[in-house]
């Protein structure tokens, strides 16, 4: 039996052995069956395979849910259609590069410790409609030593964000890869605001405590990826106010380096 979605007129079920469905906001349409049923899938020996890219697959959709809600504080009142389904193919990439001969127990985590695998993640784009280095067209340097982020040189008269922005927001996040227990931790530093009617240079993030009880963690090890992200805002009568278009928000990875964050967390 098959529905209509009067919404959009979309056509949801089966049809004369026709799947109907809906995929982003189109009308698609495909042959019913294909041969396999979910006993045969979790059963057979010749669909092992399969099963192994099932497990690697929701291994991955864990690690990709980690790695936005740790970004979270940067995409804060907005949202990008369909981020978490482009992120799959570069997670995916980078768990290849383990060489453990199952693919349901290749790891994100081992991955990333290969250089190859520090370059696929840094090379993504966070934020699909522009890219960070667009709209910060200036070196971003970390410094591993203390665990700092500095944009030397800063000009903001060269900045290509929104025509009616009076300020911007940069932020720095930090986010460790810890793989004995398969979990990322999300150090968010204090934004900087920057009056884009002032000349500003050297810009520098120093880190600051996280808030997490003594008993949970003393220190994180694992790869660090080091995130920087731009907002542009207008002010109106005292108020600052997050401007809309591609051009008002970029996220970008600036680093990805061995070693975890060495935060001292409680009193």
């Amino acid at each position: 039996m098959a529905k209509v979605k009067h919404t959009n007129g979309i056509i949801v079920g089966t049809i004369n052995g026709m799947n109907y469905y809906e995929q982003y906001g189109q009308q698609i349409v495909r042959k019913a069956g294909g041969g396999f049923n979910r006993d045969a899938i979790m059963n057979k020996d010749s669909m092992a395979p399969v099963r192994h890219n099932m497990s690697l697959f929701g291994n991955l959709m864990h690690e990709n849910k980690l790695i936005r809600q740790g970004l979270a504080p940067l995409y804060a009142g907005r949202k990008f259609a369909h981020l978490h389904s482009k992120m799959q193919n570069p997670l995916r990439a980078i768990a290849s590069l383990d060489p453990a001969e199952e693919k349901s127990e290749q790891s994100f985590y081992i991955g990333m410790k290969d250089p190859r695998g520090q370059s696929i993640f840094k090379s993504f784009c966070f934020t699909p409609d522009v890219k960070l280095s667009r709209l910060i067209p200036y070196t971003i340097r970390y410094d591993v030593k203390s665990h700092a982020v500095k944009l030397p040189n800063f000009d903001h008269r060269y900045l290509n964000g929104p025509k009616f922005a009076t300020h911007v927001m940069l932020r720095v996040v930090q986010l460790v890869f810890e793989e004995q227990q398969r979990d990322v931790y999300s150090f968010v530093e204090a934004p900087v605001l920057v009056d884009l009617e002032k000349d500003v240079q050297n810009l520098s993030f120093d880190p600051s405590p996280i808030d997490l009880p003594l008993s949970v963690i003393e220190e994180v090890e694992g790869v660090t990826a080091v995130f920087v992200g731009a907002r542009f805002l207008m002010e109106q009568n005292g108020n600052l106010y997050d401007l809309e278009g591609d051009d008002a928000l970029s996220i970008g990875c600036v680093a990805v380096v061995n070693g975890g964050a060495p935060r001292c967390c409680g009193g």
